[in-house]
C-alpha cells in the first residue's frame, strides 16, 4: 500500500509497505483519507508566510 511518510519538518516521503494483517488480539482500522492541515503544517515548519 502507498504510504507518506513525515520524516522531519517539510520532508515527506512516499513508500510501498506490506498491507496489515489482522493478529490475534489487535483491531485493523482502515482510515480512508487523512488531511493536513495548511495551518498546522506550517505552524510547525516555521514557515508562517499567510501572516
Amino acid at each position: 500500500m502507498d504510504t507518506l511518510i513525515c520524516l522531519e519538518s517539510n520532508r515527506f516521503e512516499y513508500r510501498l509497505m506490506p498491507i496489515p494483517k489482522s493478529q490475534p488480539n489487535q483491531v485493523l482500522v482502515e482510515i480512508p483519507q487523512v488531511e493536513i492541515c495548511g495551518t498546522d503544517y506550517f505552524m510547525r515548519s516555521r514557515q508562517v508566510n499567510f501572516f
